[in-house]
């Protein structure tokens, strides 16, 4: 019964590890991300060649020069230039 206990007591703090983790994991990445993500046009049409906004995304933070693969997107020059200041 002890052991039962134990291991339930383990299991939960290795739970609430695991989440703060994550959780600060996904908010130094993801910030660059959601603002890259609000530039582009969110219609998820494939025309760049990746699966969706969020993918070019990430790219675009590898690559800035990706945001040229955007084709709907209208004003890529003042996109690229908030881009740059998102990056810094």
């Amino acid at each position: 019964m002890i052991g039962i206990i134990i291991l339930v007591l383990l299991a939960l703090i290795m739970g609430v590890i695991i989440v703060a983790v994550d959780n600060n994991l996904s908010k130094t990445k993801g910030n660059k991300e959601d603002e890259i993500l609000k530039l582009l046009p969110n219609i998820n049409c494939g025309g760049c060649g990746y699966v969706n906004c969020s993918n070019m995304a990430l790219e675009i933070i590898k690559n800035k020069e990706a945001i040229y693969k955007c084709r709907p997107l209208k004003n890529k020059e003042e996109a690229l230039r908030s881009i740059d200041r998102i990056l810094k």
